[in-house]
């Protein structure tokens, strides 16, 4: 059973990044060195929670990854995490790379490997996510 897709996503990014979002309109698969395959990472949240979404690695992230948020209308070619991450065979140690972080929210996490319009990019205040 494929689960239902909400009718809006998030892509949280940042500050670096949101001028060519920006201008292209669309996000971009990126390659994923743990998991060996390019993605777009989204989640349903609203309002960004760093644990969550799987962003404290901070020896892997220069930026704040959640200081801009980009909205993303439903696609077909995009699915929940658990369910792309069971089809493309991801071996197990990998997967808890992602998952088995302290406070990771797994499912609140969607992808694509497609590119994905963009309907808005929005600056969050220090506020907004949580600072």
């Amino acid at each position: 059973m494929r689960p239902t897709l909400p009718d809006t996503l998030y892509h949280y990014t940042c500050t670096d990044r949101a001028p060519g979002i920006r201008a292209d309109r669309e996000l971009v698969p990126n390659y994923q060195p743990w998991i060996g395959w390019p993605l777009v990472w989204l989640t349903d949240m609203d309002t960004p929670d760093k644990a969550a979404l799987g962003l404290t690695a901070r020896h892997l992230l220069r930026c704040d990854r959640t200081a801009v948020r980009c909205t993303v209308a439903r696609h077909p070619a995009v699915q929940p995490w658990w369910l792309w991450v069971r089809n493309a065979d991801v071996d197990l140690l990998s997967r808890d790379l992602y998952e088995a972080a302290e406070g990771a929210a797994p499912a609140h996490w969607w992808v694509s490997m497609v590119p994905l319009p963009v309907a808005e990019v929005y600056d969050l205040t220090a506020e907004q996510v949580g600072a």
